[in-house]
This record gives structure tokens, C-alpha cells and sequence, in this order.
């Protein structure tokens, strides 16, 4: 098997490895931000991960927070849904970016693995054609740069090795979409 297929097939999605300490109250977080807990509409973990990850989705509060922690709290939600309540989702969400930006180019940057492999597999036939092709772009993009992070110091046979049992591990957490259209080869 060649790294490409390697590249194309096996991978998960990347997963912060930052960790969170569960002594700073709200309060605390509250005061460091200088908000208060009533306008507050992320958790004080989602806050954490932010600081942890460098920022880059602003919430109606202020606070802002990583895409990564975005995408892993679109994870954690997506996770508890039915495939037709998630399909039903990701459409009106679709459509009201594109009425928002007035355009028909799909911004996908902070979905859920989940929602990526519900889209390119298209079951219900409620996505278009440049949809499937932005969601399996979206996919790859996060699979080089998984790859990137673990070879950032140095391309070896030992960064390999490190990045496949990541993808093994990522494997287990996989909804079974993900794991079909990975196992396509979508």
C-alpha cells in the first residue's frame, strides 16, 4: 500500500490532545475573560481548548474558540443523532449559509466527521454534487494536516508509525459513516 492510499483511506480525524484543568471554576474562567457567567454560551472546557489551540470562531459571547474545538463539539452532538435527523440538519444548515453569504460555496470548515461522511455519501440524495466534492476536500485537507502535525519535527520511519497508531486509535471513536466512506476509498 502506497502513503497515498495510506493517506486517502485509514485516517481519522485529528483530535486535541491539550488537557484540561477541571479546578478552574467558572467563575474564574469568568473573571480571566472578563464575562460573566450569564452571557457565557461556551463551557469553560470549549474555552480551555480555545486557549490551548490558538483561536479562530468567534461566539455570540466573545469568546472565541479553536476550529478543532468547534469541530469536536459538532462531534459530540452529531454522535447522539439518527442519520436522517443529521441529514436534515446539515441541509437547512447549508441553506442558510448560503442565503447568509449569498453564494452557493459550502464552508464546511468546522462539521463534524460525521457530517463530512454524511455528505459524501449522499444516501438521501440531498446533496449536490459540489457539496459531496467540498466535503471530501474538507476531509482530506484535515487528513494532511493530522499527517503534517505528526511529522512537523522530521519525516521518519518513527513519525509514521506514531501517525498510523493515532489513525487506529481514531478508528475506534469513528461513526459508522465515517468508517464506510474510509473503507470506500469516498
Amino acid at each position: 500500500m502506497s502513503l497515498m492510499d495510506y493517506l486517502n483511506t485509514t485516517l481519522g480525524s485529528s483530535t486535541s490532545t491539550a488537557t484540561t484543568k477541571t479546578s478552574l471554576t467558572s467563575s474564574s474562567l469568568d473573571q480571566l475573560l472578563g464575562t460573566s457567567s450569564s452571557s457565557t454560551t461556551s463551557t469553560a472546557d470549549d474555552v480551555l481548548n480555545a486557549l490551548a489551540n490558538g483561536t479562530s470562531t468567534t461566539k455570540a459571547s466573545g469568546v472565541t474558540i479553536s476550529s478543532s474545538a468547534a469541530i469536536a463539539a459538532a462531534a459530540k452532538e452529531d454522535k447522539a443523532k439518527d442519520a436522517a435527523t443529521l441529514t436534515s440538519e446539515i441541509r437547512a444548515t447549508l441553506d442558510a449559509q448560503y442565503a447568509k453569504s449569498k453564494t452557493k460555496d459550502a464552508d464546511l470548515s468546522e462539521a463534524s466527521p460525521r457530517a463530512l461522511a454524511t455528505i459524501m455519501q449522499n444516501e438521501s440524495g440531498s446533496f449536490s454534487d459540489a457539496e459531496v466534492f467540498a466535503a471530501k476536500q474538507e476531509m482530506r485537507q484535515r487528513d494532511r494536516q493530522a499527517f503534517l502535525q505528526v511529522t512537523a519535527n522530521g519525516f521518519s520511519l518513527s513519525s509514521i508509525q506514531s501517525y498510523k497508531n493515532q489513525m487506529q486509535s481514531a478508528r475506534t471513536d469513528m461513526s459508522a459513516e465515517e468508517k464506510a466512506v474510509r473503507d470506500a476509498g469516498l
